[in-house]
C-alpha cells in the first residue's frame, strides 16, 4: 500500500524538489493532423448538426505528435511513502498525530505551503513492484482519473499494455482514499529527449495503439509531472 502526498509550495521556499522520499518494502498492492467531419448534407436539421462530434482518429502515432508541435512542464512536489498494510498505516498516522516533535514539523512547513493533498493507493498486481534503484533518472508521474465502475477495464487493458513499456516502468498506483478512481502511472527516463524517444518506439509496436484506444475513452481527466528526486530518495 502507498500514500501519496502532492504539495504546493511558494516560489521562495526552501523546500526541495521531492519524489519519493520513502520506499519500504509494500506488501499491499511538426505537423497538426486532425481527422474532421464530412460536410454535413444540407437536408440534415439544425438538430442533427449540434449533435454532431468531431472525432480524432487514434492512429498509430502518438497523440502529442498528432495535436502540438510544443510541451509544458508543470512542477509540484511529490512524496510517496510505502507502508507494510493497513494497520501499519493506522499506526503512522497516529503516532503522526501524538507526536510533538512530528507536529512541530508540520507547523514550521506551514508557513511555505499553498495547498496540500493526500491519497491512500494500492499498487496494480501487474506492475513492477517500486524498490530502491540508483539511475540518476528523471520520472515522469501521468495520473488519471477515471469514470466510475471502469477501474477493471483499465486494469486489464494495461496488464497487457503494460508489456510494450516495461522496461521503463517504475510503480502503477489506483486509490483507495481520497480522489477515488485515480490512477498513477509512475515512469523512468534519463531526460527528456529519452522520454520523447521511448514513447515514440511505444507508438512504433503493433498492439500500443490498441490499448490506448480502449483506454483513452475511460478518462475523466489527465495530468503528467516531470519530477527530480532528492538527494535522500532511495529511487533516483
Amino acid at each position: 500500500m502507498a500514500f501519496l502526498r502532492r504539495i504546493t509550495a511558494f516560489g521562495n521556499s526552501n523546500l526541495g524538489p521531492a519524489l519519493l522520499n520513502e520506499f519500504q518494502q509494500p506488501t499491499l498492492k511538426s505537423v497538426r493532423c486532425l481527422t474532421v467531419t464530412p460536410n454535413l448534407q444540407e437536408s440534415e436539421g439544425w438538430l442533427s448538426k449540434l449533435l454532431m462530434v468531431r472525432k480524432i482518429d487514434t492512429g498509430k502515432e502518438s497523440h502529442s505528435r498528432l495535436l502540438s508541435d510544443t510541451e509544458k512542464v508543470f512542477e509540484l512536489y511529490v512524496h510517496i511513502w510505502s507502508y507494510d498494510g493497513w494497520k501499519h498505516a493506522s499506526s503512522v498516522l497516529g503516532l503522526q498525530r501524538n507526536d510533538s516533535s512530528l507536529n512541530a514539523l508540520v507547523k514550521d512547513q506551514e508557513p511555505f505551503l499553498r495547498s496540500r493533498q493526500n491519497q491512500f493507493m494500492l499498487s496494480f498486481s501487474f506492475w513492477p513492484n517500486p524498490e530502491p534503484q540508483v539511475h540518476n533518472s528523471f520520472y515522469e508521474m501521468r495520473s488519471y482519473i477515471l469514470k466510475p465502475g471502469t477501474m477493471i477495464e483499465w486494469g486489464n487493458n494495461w496488464a497487457r499494455g503494460i508489456n510494450y513499456r516495461r522496461n521503463n516502468a517504475v510503480a502503477g498506483f489506483f486509490s483507495q482514499i481520497g480522489q477515488l478512481y485515480m490512477v498513477h502511472h509512475i515512469w523512468r527516463y534519463e531526460d527528456l529527449v529519452s522520454r520523447k524517444e521511448t514513447r515514440e518506439s511505444a507508438w512504433r509496436q503493433p498492439g500500443w495503439d490498441e490499448c490506448v484506444g480502449y483506454t483513452v475513452p475511460l478518462i475523466r481527466e489527465m495530468r503528467s509531472r516531470w519530477m527530480s528526486p532528492n538527494s535522500f530518495s532511495p529511487i533516483k
